[in-house]
Parts: structure tokens; C-alpha cells; sequence
């Protein structure tokens, strides 16, 4: 016959020492070292988890301490609550207007109501005018008289603090 394929013979003892043999290799190899990128990766992953963790640890303090200042004491209003169409403010109260009229005009219009144009003492007092004031120029009491400094409607000297 032509080609002919000859398989090679072993007798039972050395296909045992063969098998064997295969068999201490698969055994005996060890599993290789993780490489250096996958360490780098774990390494990466604990230090932005550790990051995170901080970041939200950060934010809790923060937010305790900025709801613990405004929910510390309330404001301390007068017993006698506001008329209406006013607005209550560290124990005064506005009204704004919607009359058009001169500085003496609306001086006199809040004189008729047992009032006078805004003294603006604080800051807090000039923040609180500017968010309710809406977009119309409202007069504040302050005016100055020729070659004099300029006075509060309650006879105060402005000392351009603000």
C-alpha cells in the first residue's frame, strides 16, 4: 500500500511514564505572578475609593455645620406684628412703596404713616433692601443739603461704611 501511517507503538509502562510525566508538568507549574498592571489597577481603584469615601465624609461635616448656623437662633421680631402689605425685618418694618413722588414726597407719605424712609445701619440691613426692593428705584432716607455731608431721615451722619 502507498502511504501508510504508522502510529508509534508504546507499551503500557512508558505510556504510564508519559502520562506521568504530563501529569507532574500540569502539577508542578505555578501559577504566574499578577502583572504589574493589573496591581497598578487595584492599587488605583482603592486610592480613588478611599478618595470618594473621604470627599462624602468632607460633605456631611460641611453640611452639619452650615444647617447648624442657620437653624441656631431665631430672629426676635416686636410683639406687634407688621401691618398689612409690610415686611418684617430685625425688629422694623418695610413697606415699599408703589407711589411715584420726590424724596420730600415719599418722606412725607411715610411720615403720614407713622414711618420714614429706610436708615440703612448694617449690611444685613442694605442685603435685605436690595432682594425685596423688585426692579422700580425706591428713595431710602439719606439726602445731603448743599455743602453739607449727608444725613440719614433720622438726623444720623452717614459714614459710608457700607
Amino acid at each position: 500500500m502507498g502511504n501508510s501511517f504508522k502510529r508509534p507503538r508504546y507499551n503500557e509502562e512508558q505510556a504510564g511514564d508519559m502520562l506521568h510525566s504530563r501529569s507532574n508538568q500540569v502539577l508542578t507549574e505555578q501559577p504566574q505572578a499578577q502583572p504589574p498592571a493589573r496591581a497598578r489597577n487595584r492599587s488605583r481603584c482603592a486610592i480613588g475609593f478611599m478618595a470618594v469615601v473621604s470627599i462624602i465624609i468632607a460633605l456631611v461635616v460641611a453640611l452639619a455645620v452650615v444647617a447648624s448656623k442657620h437653624h441656631s437662633c431665631p430672629l426676635d421680631l416686636p410683639t406687634a406684628a407688621c401691618p398689612d402689605d409690610w415686611i418684617g425685618y430685625q425688629g422694623k418694618c418695610y413697606l415699599f412703596s408703589k407711589a411715584d413722588g420726590t424724596w420730600n414726597e415719599s418722606q412725607s407719605n411715610c411720615s403720614s404713616l407713622n414711618a420714614s424712609l429706610a436708615v440703612i445701619d448694617t449690611q444685613k440691613d442694605l442685603d435685605f433692601l436690595q432682594q425685596y426692593k423688585g426692579s422700580p428705584a425706591h428713595w431710602i432716607g439719606l439726602r445731603r443739603d448743599t455743602s453739607q455731608p449727608w444725613r440719614w431721615a433720622d438726623g444720623t451722619e452717614f459714614n459710608n461704611r457700607l
